[in-house]
């Protein structure tokens, strides 16, 4: 009897080892198995967050440079006529063919590098128009001539001789004969020199006058 009780003490005592070291096992397989689920269940990569200064912005299209406008251009004068502008679009009009008279045009304008014009006279008398002006001109020579509103040649072209040549001012003054035919009629007296090198007209200067 004693033989039996022994034997079951010996077998409760090498049992229960092997069940703690089951309850071991046990244990580490169900640590490790939800260890392994739970980084299963864990994303991949962080989302990646947008700070406020890096928002992403569509490029814009470049802006055309703003055209200037050209600036205007100024009309080369054709040969042979002013290069200075006639102060005045209507002509110089005056009674010369009822009596004498004289008219001061120095405020006028009619000045350019080679005549300065002073005055205009006229005599019933001798029924002839007087230009009066100061001139600068090589050897002192110089020339006027007149025309018509279309460009028609009245008078043929005329010298104007100074007393001194260049640099030097001299008066000078240009006769148009008072025809019964140029009464009320827009005469155009272009003065000018020429080049010593071609001969061409220079330093042209308009006077239109209108004689009455």
């Amino acid at each position: 009897m004693r033989r039996g009780v022994t034997m079951g003490k010996l077998t409760n005592k090498k049992a229960w080892p092997i069940w703690l070291g089951a309850v071991v096992v046990v244990g580490a397989v169900a640590y490790l198995s939800n260890t392994y689920f739970s980084k299963q269940d864990e994303p991949i990569g962080k989302p990646v967050t947008e700070q406020p200064g890096e928002q992403h912005q569509e490029p814009k299209p470049a802006q055309e440079p703003a055209q200037q406008p050209a600036p205007p251009t100024t009309p080369t004068p054709e040969p042979g006529t002013s290069q200075t502008p006639v102060p005045a679009t209507d002509a110089i009009s005056f009674a010369a063919y009822s009596g004498s008279g004289s008219m001061n045009i120095r405020d006028r304008g009619y000045v350019n590098d080679a005549f300065q014009l002073k005055s205009i006279d006229w005599s019933d008398a001798s029924r002839t128009l007087y230009v009066f002006l100061d001139m600068r001109a090589f050897e002192g020579v110089a020339y006027f001539r007149v025309k018509d509103e279309t460009g028609m040649l009245l008078e043929p072209e005329s010298v104007l001789q100074a007393g001194e040549g260049a640099p030097a001012w001299s008066p000078v003054q240009a006769e148009i004969p008072l025809v019964s035919e140029y009464k009320g009629k827009v005469l155009l007296v272009e003065f000018y020199t020429k080049s010593a090198s071609d001969g061409s007209r220079t330093n042209p200067l308009l006077l239109k006058i209108k004689p009455e």
